[in-house]
This record gives C-alpha cells, sequence and structure tokens, in this order.
C-alpha cells in the first residue's frame, strides 16, 4: 500500500513538473510571436515614413519655387481625413484616415499619422518653418502598446 502512494505521489510531481515546463514553453513561444509582431509593427512605421518622406515638402511647391516661409501651407490647412493613397505632399498626411497596411506575413496593421511644423530645437511651431516632425502610430489588436515612430523633414 505504502508502496503504491508513493508510485501515485511520484506521478503527481512528476505530472506537474511537465504541466509546469509545458506552460513555460508556451508563454517562451507568445514572447516570441509577440517580438515578431513587433518588429513587423516597426518595418510598417519606418516603410509609411520612407513613403511619406518621398512626397513633396509643401503643396505650395506645385506652383513654383517657396523663397519664404509665407509661401509654405499653414498649419490649419494641412490634410484632415484623407486617404493614404490621394495624399500627395508631406502635410496631406495629417490625421488622413486610418490606412489598413498589409505586412507581407499577412498582418494588417492599422496606420495613422500625424504632421507638424518645429523649429530648429524641434519644438512645435504654430507658423510655417523650413521643418515638419512627422509622427506615424501603427497598432494592432495584438500589441501590447501601439508602435510610435517620428522623422523630421527638411524642405532645404
Amino acid at each position: 500500500m505504502n508502496q503504491t502512494l508513493l508510485a501515485i505521489g511520484g506521478l503527481a510531481v512528476t505530472l506537474l513538473l511537465a504541466l509546469s515546463t509545458q506552460e513555460g514553453n508556451v508563454r517562451f513561444e507568445q514572447g516570441k510571436v509577440q517580438n515578431e509582431i513587433e518588429t513587423l509593427a516597426g518595418q510598417t512605421a519606418a516603410n509609411v515614413l520612407a513613403h511619406i518622406a518621398e512626397q513633396p515638402f509643401d503643396g505650395n511647391e506645385a506652383t513654383g519655387a517657396i523663397d519664404d516661409v509665407l509661401d509654405l501651407t499653414l498649419p490649419a490647412e494641412f490634410g484632415n481625413g484623407q486617404t493614404y493613397a490621394t495624399a500627395d505632399d508631406v502635410d496631406d498626411f495629417n490625421h488622413m484616415r486610418t490606412y489598413a497596411y498589409a505586412s507581407t506575413n499577412g498582418l494588417t496593421f492599422e496606420v495613422d499619422a500625424e504632421v507638424r511644423y518645429i523649429d530648429e530645437t524641434a519644438q512645435p511651431s504654430a507658423t510655417p518653418t523650413y521643418y515638419k516632425e512627422v509622427t506615424v502610430t501603427v497598432d494592432h489588436e495584438r500589441l501590447a502598446a501601439p508602435i510610435t515612430m517620428s522623422r523630421i523633414l527638411s524642405y532645404r
């Protein structure tokens, strides 16, 4: 009888150890998946920022050279609610409609952007300057927190 109880106790300890090991493995794999999603979100933010940086600095460039900051678009006239596809200069991306960016791995991220003028010290400016800061926020239901990335673009 004692040997039977000892054997059952040994099996219970072995079962608990195996269960604990398996839970550790599952947490480890979940962490790897989470890291991969965060990496893809960062790549998405970098890709979107690169696309925005390729656009003309200001929509007023189309009408001629910009010789003075007064020739630049006023912050109140920045894009608001446009789609990613229709934005044709940097400030058009400001408060664009949330863009669904499909990564090569089949994940779809929600992308938002904000554009603002900044001065030479990277402080926000209420008036036009030759510097714009673009902030892109990428989100996904599996991310613990949205990924945010910024880039400063200059006209000159």
